[in-house]
């Protein structure tokens, strides 16, 4: 009995320090959407709709940009012909990020990077927005190869329903 009620006080403790140690961002992650891949409907039809792409990381809305700043505290990223932070013997003076592919439209932003560490991950990021705002964020992992709108709708298509095909048990950005 002793044993249960201390887990208990424990867990309390440790949901009060994580609600408090996080950012007031005013994009709001919902894990649960993500790693069910409820809004990949609506992602997968925005990307047959007329779709810009840029190269340089400064075409990111400054908006977005702010907020995935806040959400990891640091979103540092390198253009494509950039070096960045691939490896742990890598210097912790690049960016941790690189750029792969970018492209936006009136509502929505598209996006895969590069993570290093000890593997390298290639990285999705949707984005839906209206008003400078976002309205909904979807991230998962992909191929280092998606660098087209109807690349990143096959892929999804293709991996969405597997195990582990787009996700871990963890959102990453």
């Amino acid at each position: 009995m002793i044993r249960s009620g201390g887990c208990t006080l424990v867990l309390v403790f440790v949901t009060i320090f994580s609600v408090v140690g996080q950012k007031n961002c005013n994009c709001v992650v919902d894990t649960n959407r993500i790693l069910l891949n409820l809004d990949l409907d609506y992602f997968l039809s925005g990307l047959k709709s007329d779709i810009h792409s840029t190269p340089q990381k400064d075409s990111i809305p400054k908006f977005i940009m702010d907020q995935l700043d806040c959400l990891t505290h640091g979103f540092s990223l390198a253009n494509s012909n950039q070096d960045y932070q691939c490896c742990c013997t890598s210097s912790r003076d690049l960016p941790k990020r690189k750029l792969l592919y970018l492209a936006e439209s009136k509502d929505m932003f598209v996006m895969t990077y590069l993570t290093g560490g000890i593997g390298v991950e290639t990285h999705l990021l949707l984005i839906k927005f209206s008003a400078g705002r976002i309205e909904k964020l979807w991230t998962g992992f992909g191929d280092h190869n998606l660098r087209s709108p109807k690349m990143i709708a096959s892929f999804i298509k293709k991996y969405r329903y597997k195990e582990w095909g787009l996700h871990t048990n963890m959102v990453a950005l």
